[in-house]
C-alpha cells in the first residue's frame, strides 16, 4: 500500500512496545505498552507499519500478529478516509500479504482473513471478492485451508457489521459459548495473563440499502456455490480430520448467516456428514454445533418439513448414544447430545405437541439428559420443559399423552434436590450456589404441576417423605428434598386442595428431629399460607409449630419468615389470637435482631392492619408502645453511650416504619385517623433522635424511612403535622448534609405540593440553602457526592411536577439551573439521570405548551404553564448557552454508556423548544472538537437541516451517530488501553 514512509523511530517504538507488552516484568509496564499500541493503531502511519511488520520475517510472531490485527482495525475504523487509489493499493498489499502468510501460524492467518473480509465488505469497487479469493486459493490443495478460513470469517464479519447485529438472536439461545464468533481476537489475547478482555470492534453506522446490497452480493449470491464447494471438499477429504473440521466450521458460519436456503439442505451430503461426525471424537464438538445449527435453521416448520424429515431419523439413534454415555459417565458427550435434543425440542416444539407419537423421541431424549447426575448439564433442559408445559396447557389431548414423562420428571427433579452426603466439606459459596440452583429446579416442578395437576406431585412428595422418615436411622437429605419440592410446587397448588395437603400438614410435626428437616418443614408452612387461609382449622397447629422454631437458632430465620407469611395470608383469622401474638411479639423482640426481628414485626403488623378502625387505635398503640418506650429510654441517654446503641435504635425505628407502612386503614378525610395519635406521641422521640444522632447515616436512613412511610400512609390526616416535619427536615439536612432528608422532602412535595404550592416552595428553598453550601464546598468535586446530588435533583424535579409555575417564577429556579449545568461534570449513572430528568421535565412542560399532546393524561401529569414561564425557561438556556456543549462533551468523554441515550434525548427536547438557538449552540459545541473544517461544516449542516425540518426524533439519532463515530476515532483507542 502506497503511503508516506514510516519514520524509523516509529517502527522501533512499536517493536519496543510489543516487546514490553509480552516480556515486561511488571503489569504496569505491560499496561503502558498496551495503551501506547492502542493509541498507535489510530494513527495514519499504522497502515504502513502493519505492512512492514507483516513483511519482515525476522521480527517474530507476536509482532506479525499485531501487524495483522492492526491492518484489520484500520480497515474497520479508517477505510472511509482513504481515496480510491489508496483503496486499490491497500487491496493489492493485503492480497500479497495473504499469499505470503498462507502457511503462517493460524492466529496470523485468521487476522489477515478478517482484514480481507472487512475490506471485501467495505470496498464496493472490488467486484466479486469471493470469486476472486476462490480463483487465488481454490486450485491448490495446500492453499485450501486459507480459503476455508477466509470463507469462515466472511459471514461473521459481515453480520458483525450489521446494525443491529444478527448475533442478538443467538444470545437468547441455550448457553452455548461455541455459538459466538471465535475469530475476533486482538494482540493482547496472546498474553498469558490478559490485561483486558477481547472486545468486538466498533463499526461505523451503515446505510441500510448499501449494507443490504453488499451483504447480498457477498453472501446470498454465493451461498449455493460455497455449499457445493464444501461438499466437494468433504467428499475428497479422506481421513483428514483437520480439513473436515475446517469444512464444518465454514459450513457452520454460512448456516448461521442465514444465507443458505433451507431447501438446499434437503438431500445434502453435508447433513449426513454432520451426524456421522458425531461418532468421531476429534470432530464431535464441531459436529454438535453444526447439527444444532441445522436444526435451528429449520425451525420454520412449514418451509423446512422435507429437511426435518431427514434430520429426525438421524436424531433417534442418538438416544442409544445418550444411554451409553450416561452409563460411562461421559459428561462431555452427554452435554453435546443434550444440546442437540434441546435445540430440536425448542425448534420443533409444535411438532412435538401436534404429533405426539411420532416426535415423542425428542422429549424422551431430553428427559434422559435431565436425569443425568451432572447438575451443570441438567439446567440446559429447563427452558424446554417450561416451553413444552406452556404449550401442553393449550392442548388437552397432548397433555394427557405426556403425563407419564412429567411423572418421571417429578421423581428426577426431587432426586436432584438432594443435598450431598459430604455437604460439610463444601465451601460457603458452593452451598449458596446449590441453594440458588434448587430454586431454579423448583420451577421445573411447577411446570410438572401444570401438566399433572397438583395431586400427583404432592402425593409423590408425601410418599417419599413417609418412606424416608420411616427408615432407621433416617437420612435427613431424603426427607428434606421432598419438603423442598413441596415448597417449590406451592404456587401451583389450589387453596381448595383437600386430599393430600391436610395429610402433609399433619405429618410435619411427626418428622425426625433434625434442624434441616425442621427448617424445611417450617418453610412448607410459610409457602402454603393461602391454603391455610382456606383451612383455618390448621392455624393453631401451625402457630405452635412455627413458634417452637424460635427455640432453635438454626430454624429461627425460617420461623420468622413463616410467621410473616402466615400472618399476611391469614390476618383476619388471627384476630382471635391478638393477645397471644402480643405476648409472643414482646418476648421474641428481646431476643431477635436484624432481618428476623423485622419479619416478625411485619407479621404482627399484618394482623394489626386487619383490626377494624373502631378498635385500631388501642391495638396499634399496644403493639407500638414497647418499641416507643425503648426508643424513649435510648433518646434520654448520654451522647457517648447513645451512639453505642445505634444498631438498637435502627432496629426500633425500622420496626416502627414497618408498622406505619403496613397499618394503613382507609379513613375518610373528615374522620379522626386511629394511627395519628401514636405518631404524635412518637414525634418528640424521633425529633430528639434526629438532633442527637441524625448525622449518623444508618439512623438518618431509618428516620427518613419512618417519616416517609407516615407521609405516604396517612397523607391527608398528617397535614397538621406537616409544618414541624418541614422544619425538622430542613434542620436535619443542615446538620448532616445527608441526602436521606432530601429523599423524604421529595415525598412531602409529591403529597402536598399541588394543593399547597407556596408552603411547599418555601420548604424546598429552605432545603436548598444548605445544598448551595454543599455545592460550594465540593465545587469541581461533585463526583464525591453523587447520592446527595441525585436526591436534590429528584426533589426539585418533584417540585417542578407539583407546582411548575411557582417554581419557574421563583428565585430558586435560576440557581438550580446553574447547579444543573455544573452537575454535568458527574460520572455516576443515577445522579446524572436525576439531572437529565429535571431538565427533561422542564422541557416537557414548555414543549407541551408549544405543541400540546393529544393525550389528556399527559396534561394531568404535566400541569400547563403560561408563555411567561416559557420565556423564563428560555432565558436560562440563552444565559447558559454552553449547555449543549457540555452535554456533547459529556456524551463523548465522561458520561457512562447507560445515560448517553438520556443525554441525547435532552438535546433533542431542547432543540424542539429552541430550534434556531440550538443550531447556534450545537455549532459552538462542534467547534470545540478535534475536527477538520469540512467535518465541522458537515456536522453542523446535518443538524441544521433536521432542525429546520422539525424532524425531532432524528435529532437524537443524528447526535448519537456523530458522537459514536467521533468517540471511536478519537477516544476509544486510549480508553481501551486504560481498561
Amino acid at each position: 500500500m502506497a503511503t508516506a514512509t514510516v519514520p524509523a523511530d516509529s517502527l522501533q517504538q512499536t517493536v519496543a512496545a510489543l516487546n514490553a507488552l509480552y516480556n515486561a516484568p511488571s503489569n504496569s509496564a505491560k499496561k503502558e505498552a498496551n495503551l501506547w499500541l492502542e493509541d498507535f493503531q489510530a494513527k495514519p502511519e499504522a497502515w504502513q507499519t502493519a505492512v512492514i511488520l507483516l513483511t519482515t520475517d525476522s521480527i517474530g510472531k507476536e509482532a506479525q500478529v499485531f501487524g495483522a490485527q492492526t491492518m484489520r482495525r484500520k480497515i474497520v475504523d479508517d477505510f472511509q478516509d482513504l481515496d480510491a487509489a489508496h483503496r486499490a493499493s491497500l487491496r493489492e498489499s493485503l492480497l500479497n500479504l495473504s499469499m505470503q502468510h498462507k502457511t503462517s501460524p493460524k492466529i496470523i492467518r485468521t487476522q489477515l482473513c478478517l482484514a480481507l473480509a472487512a475490506l471485501s465488505l467495505r470496498m464496493l469497487e472490488w467486484e466479486q471478492p469471493v470469486n476472486h479469493m476462490i480463483s487465488l486459493y481454490g486450485s491448490s490443495p495446500t492453499d485450501l485451508s486459507y480459503l476455508l478460513e477466509f470463507l469462515t470469517v466472511l459471514p461473521e464479519e459481515v453480520n458483525d457489521s450489521r446494525c443491529p447485529s444478527l448475533t442478538e438472536r443467538r444470545s437468547q439461545r441455550i448457553g452455548d459459548a461455541s455459538l459466538q464468533p471465535t475469530h475476533l481476537c486482538t494482540h493482547t489475547e496472546l498474553i498469558r495473563n490478559a490485561l483486558a478482555p477481547s472486545l468486538p470492534l466498533p463499526h461505523p453506522p451503515w446505510q441500510d440499502d448499501e449494507y443490504r446490497a453488499r451483504s447480498d452480493e457477498l453472501l446470498t449470491q454465493n451461498a449455493n456455490q460455497i455449499l457445493k464447494m464444501l461438499i466437494v471438499c468433504m467428499e475428497n477429504s479422506g481421513d483428514d480430520a483437520r480439513l473436515q473440521e475446517a469444512v464444518f466450521r465454514c459450513f457452520l458460519s454460512w448456516l448461521r448467516s442465514g444465507d443458505i436456503a433451507t431447501s438446499s439442505l434437503s438431500n445434502n451430503p453435508l447433513l449426513a456428514f454432520s451426524f456421522k461426525a458425531l461418532q468421531m471424537p476429534e470432530l464431535f464438538d464441531i459436529a454438535v454445533d453444526v447439527v444444532c445449527e441445522l436444526i435451528y435453521q429449520t425451525k420454520d416448520i412449514d418451509e423446512s418439513m422435507p429437511v426435518i424429515e431427514e434430520i429426525y431419523p438421524n436424531l433417534l439413534p442418538l438416544r442409544q448414544e445418550i444411554a451409553k454415555n450416561i452409563k460411562d459417565e461421559n459428561e462431555d458427550n452427554i452435554r453435546g447430545y443434550c444440546k442437540i435434543f434441546v435445540e430440536a425440542g425448542e425448534c420443533y416444539l409444535s411438532l412435538v405437541v401436534k404429533h405426539t407419537d411420532h416426535f415423542r423421541g425428542i422429549v424422551e431424549g431430553i428427559a434422559e439428559c435431565t436425569s443425568f447426575h451432572d447438575l451443570d448439564i441438567v439446567p440446559m433442559t429447563f427452558r424446554f420443559w417450561y416451553q413444552l408445559a406452556d404449550e401442553l396447557r393449550k392442548n388437552e389431548e397432548a397433555r394427557l399423552k405426556y403425563q407419564d414423562v412429567y411423572q418421571k420428571l417429578v421423581d428426577v427433579m426431587i432426586k436432584h434436590l438432594h443435598y450431598p452426603d459430604d455437604l460439610d466439606s463444601w465451601s460457603a459459596k458452593e452451598r449458596d450456589d446449590f441453594k440458588d440452583f434448587r430454586h431454579v429446579m423448583g420451577d421445573v416442578l411447577k411446570d410438572c404441576c401444570l401438566i399433572l395437576g397438583s395431586r400427583v406431585p404432592l402425593g409423590k412428595a408425601y410418599m417419599l417423605i413417609t418412606q424416608a422418615a420411616s427408615k432407621t436411622p433416617p437420612k435427613w437429605q431424603e426427607v428434606e428434598a421432598p419438603l423442598m419440592a413441596l415448597r417449590s410446587m406451592g404456587a401451583q397448588v389450589e387453596p381448595e386442595e383437600n386430599e393430600v395437603l391436610p395429610e402433609i400438614m399433619k405429618l410435619l410435626s411427626q418428622l425426625p428431629d433434625h434442624p434441616k428437616i425442621k427448617y424445611a418443614a417450617t418453610l412448607v408452612i410459610a409457602r402454603y399460607g393461602s391454603w391455610t387461609d382456606k383451612h383455618p382449622e390448621f392455624i393453631e397447629y401451625q402457630l405452635s409449630f412455627i413458634s417452637s422454631g424460635f427455640e432453635n437458632e438454626d430454624v429461627v430465620a425460617a420461623s420468622a419468615l413463616a410467621m410473616k407469611l402466615l400472618c399476611k395470608e391469614c390476618s383476619t383469622h388471627l384476630l382471635n389470637y391478638l393477645n397471644q401474638l402480643h405476648g409472643f411479639f414482646v418476648g421474641v423482640s428481646k431476643k431477635l435482631k436484624g432481618v428476623d426481628l423485622l419479619e416478625v414485626t411485619e407479621a404482627v403488623a399484618h394482623v394489626v392492619a386487619a383490626v377494624p378502625n373502631a378498635e385500631l387505635a388501642q391495638v396499634f398503640q399496644m403493639f407500638c408502645l414497647p418499641i416507643a418506650q425503648q426508643l424513649a429510654g435510648l433518646a434520654s441517654k448520654e451522647q457517648g453511650t447513645l451512639e453505642d446503641d445505634v444498631p438498637l435504635i435502627v432496629d426500633n425505628l425500622t420496626q416502627l416504619k414497618i408498622f406505619f407502612k403496613t397499618v394503613n386503614p382507609q379513613v375518610p378525610p373528615a374522620e379522626a385517623h386511629p394511627c395519628i395519635p401514636i405518631v404524635q406521641e412518637l414525634w418528640p422521640i424521633m425529633d430528639s433522635l434526629a438532633d442527637r444522632v441524625g448525622r449518623i447515616d444508618d439512623v438518618a436512613r431509618t428516620l427518613a424511612g419512618c417519616w416517609r412511610s407516615i407521609i405516604i400512609s396517612y397523607a391527608t390526616h398528617y397535614a397538621p403535622l406537616l409544618p414541624m416535619t418541614m422544619t425538622r427536615l430542613i434542620k436535619s439536612f443542615e446538620q448532616s448534609g445527608l441526602g436521606q432528608y432530601l429523599w423524604v422532602g421529595s415525598r412531602v412535595v409529591r403529597e402536598f405540593g399541588e394543593t399547597n404550592p407556596i408552603p411547599t416552595l418555601r420548604f424546598v428553598e429552605g432545603l436548598s440553602v444548605p445544598m448551595w453550601q454543599i455545592f460550594q464546598k465540593y465545587a469541581g468535586q461533585f463526583n464525591e457526592i453523587p447520592d446527595v446530588i441525585e436526591d436534590y435533583f429528584n426533589l426539585v424535579s418533584d417540585t417542578m411536577l407539583s407546582c411548575p409555575r411557582e417554581y419557574i417564577q421563583s428565585t430558586l429556579f435560576p440557581t438550580v439551573f446553574k447547579a444543573m449545568l455544573a452537575s454535568l461534570s458527574l460520572k455516576e449513572q443515577h445522579s446524572l439521570i436525576s439531572v437529565f430528568r429535571h431538565c427533561r421535565i422542564i422541557l416537557d412542560h414548555v414543549n407541551d405548551l408549544q405543541r400540546p399532546r393529544s393525550s389528556s393524561s399527559s396534561q394531568s401529569n404535566n400541569p400547563r404553564i403560561s408563555s411567561n414561564e416559557a420565556a423564563l425557561v428560555k432565558a436560562q438556556f440563552v444565559e447558559n448557552d454552553m449547555f449543549i456543549s457540555h452535554m456533547l462533551q459529556g456524551v463523548i468523554y465522561t458520561f457512562p454508556p447507560e445515560v448517553q441515550g438520556d443525554a441525547t434525548g435532552v438535546i433533542k427536547d431542547l432543540t424542539m423548544f429552541c430550534p434556531q438557538e440550538s443550531v447556534l449552540w450545537y455549532g459552538k459545541a462542534i467547534s470545540a472538537l478535534d475536527l477538520s473544517p469540512p467535518e465541522m461544516q458537515k456536522a453542523v449542516a446535518d443538524f441544521t437541516a433536521i432542525a429546520s425540518e422539525g424532524n425531532w426524533s432524528r435529532i437524537k439519532s443524528l447526535v448519537q451517530d456523530f458522537t459514536n463515530v467521533y468517540r471511536r476515532k478519537n477516544v476509544l483507542p486510549r480508553s481501551r488501553g486504560r481498561k
